[in-house]
């Protein structure tokens, strides 16, 4: 009875732990690419990346972050919409850590 409520509980935490890493994680920057500034909407930038990891909102703007892998170096997809609900910025924010 343990071992099946261990292995259960393993099983759960491991489906729930998958999800939260795959949460605004992208796997290739190819689609990122295809965003344009003044063109593609927050809708469009949804569909082609997913839900981003964090979402910001300041002064009328929000940014949706995604976090990817710049030839193994870890890096932040910033995307900064404006009022208009158009793309305003994309950048590439490349992540130290001490």
């Amino acid at each position: 009875m343990k071992t099946r409520l261990a292995s259960l509980l393993l099983a759960v935490l491991l489906a729930w732990s998958a999800g939260t890493l795959a949460h605004g994680l992208l796997t290739s920057l190819e689609p990122v690419a295809r965003i344009q500034p003044g063109v593609t909407t927050a809708a469009q930038v949804r569909e082609l990346l997913g839900a981003p990891a964090r979402v910001l909102r300041f002064r009328g703007a929000e940014v949706l972050e995604y976090d990817a892998f710049d030839f193994n170096t870890p890096i932040a997809i910033s995307i900064t919409i404006g009022a208009d609900g158009k793309v305003r910025d994309v950048q590439r924010i490349h992540r130290s850590f001490p």
